[in-house]
């Protein structure tokens, strides 16, 4: 019989001394390739489900949307770039660091 995790990764799912028995811990491959990805793509669609309900159930009797004010006013607009850009600039020191200190070992 095929193991479950092994039909998907060649290596294991998780490794306790790897992470926790070493001066820089590590994950394995297999837990970055899978739990890493499938934990918030399945919350994404958990979410979005609500939010679909939510969006169906929330309307007036003619089927017309809420009257209220825009989602995308430009306020709104600089706040998504500045939060996307810091995130972008915190990546990018974190590889940074990482990379350098590979290079200075």
């Amino acid at each position: 019989m095929i193991d479950g995790v092994n039909y998907f990764c060649d290596s294991l799912l998780w490794d306790w001394d790897a992470f926790w028995n070493v001066d820089v811990p590590s994950l394995t491959n297999c837990f970055r390739h899978s739990v890493l990805i499938s934990v918030p793509c399945a919350s994404l669609w958990i979410v979005c489900i609500f939010n679909f309900l939510r969006i169906k159930y929330d309307r007036s009797d003619n089927f017309q949307p809420k009257a209220g004010p825009s989602p995308w006013t430009l306020l709104t607009i600089v706040k998504l770039v500045s939060t996307f850009s810091r995130g972008q600039c915190f990546l990018s020191i974190i590889l940074l660091t990482h990379a350098l200190s590979h290079i200075f070992q």
